[in-house]
């Protein structure tokens, strides 16, 4: 007779090898107690991800009696999963492939809404193809900067001068002009809000009523895998395809019984 799976059944598989994603809402009480009491959880200076730094009680609900966090950099954080830093991390899909197809051992267990970044543009860019002969600064979204670029026909090595600084300084550099546009991660869309850029936000509402932040919910994560592994093989930044990536890269096991779970 098959055993039927529960989370934290699921959660204790996997526990063993890096992977992604945020820890479930409540404890069932005819779950056994945890075998793995430990978690550590990589931190990044980016407020998207905050909802993996607040769940230190429901965790413990769960069963979980040590929880860590440990300081991770925005560039290698899902590098750093593979290596085995921390055991869960949250971070955009195209950096976990990145880290899977160069063969780290981690598993892309749910989706998460990562609806933050925010491209600034100076006068003259009004969209993505404005971008052509520009030089766009990030602290370190260069790999989305090249999908946008090459999903509008651009050449992202040719036609785009992509400025990688985890630092700030390129940050700084577009406020005073000396970057064409800028691709920000949270909180740096704020710093520029409050600078009196983008004083006006109709494409952002636009985008807002066109994807309602609910909708996301009803969105299949392995079709969100399978786009980005697409543009990057195809693009070149990866070299196993994208059926390879999710055969490898994946496990939908968690997701499966939290789902089964909230229909309950």
């Amino acid at each position: 007779m098959p055993q039927t799976q529960t989370r934290r059944r699921v959660l204790t598989a996997i526990a063993a090898i890096s992977a992604v994603t945020l820890p479930a809402p409540r404890l069932l009480a005819a779950e056994p107690a945890a075998e793995i009491t430990s978690v550590r959880f990589g931190k990044i200076p980016v407020i998207c991800f905050a909802p993996q730094y607040v769940c230190e009680e429901l965790l413990r609900a769960e069963g979980f009696t040590e929880i860590r966090y440990v300081n991770a950099e925005p560039v290698n954080y899902s590098a750093d999963l593979g290596r085995g830093k921390y055991d869960f991390c949250a971070n955009v899909t195209p950096a976990h492939i990145a880290a899977i197809a160069a063969g780290a051992s981690m598993a892309i267990l749910a989706g998460i809404h990562a609806g933050c970044y925010e491209l600034f543009g100076h006068d003259g860019i009004r969209g993505i193809a404005d971008l052509k002969g520009k030089r766009v600064g990030t602290g370190a979204a260069a790999d989305l900067i090249e999908i946008m670029a090459a999903y509008v026909g651009l050449d992202p090595k040719k036609d785009v001068t992509i400025v990688l600084d985890p630092s700030g300084k390129a940050l700084d550099e577009f406020a005073l002009g000396k970057l064409d546009a800028y691709m920000g991660l949270p909180p740096e869309p704020q710093l520029l809000h409050a600078r009196g850029f983008t004083p006006q936000y109709d494409y952002a509402l636009q985008t807002l009523n066109e994807n309602p932040y609910g909708h996301w919910r009803d969105y299949d994560a392995e079709d969100s895998v399978r786009f980005y592994a697409l543009r990057q093989y195809e693009l070149g930044t990866i070299k196993k395809t994208p059926q390879r990536v999710i055969a490898e890269g994946t496990d939908w096991r968690f997701l499966n019984e939290l789902k089964r779970e909230l229909k309950a």
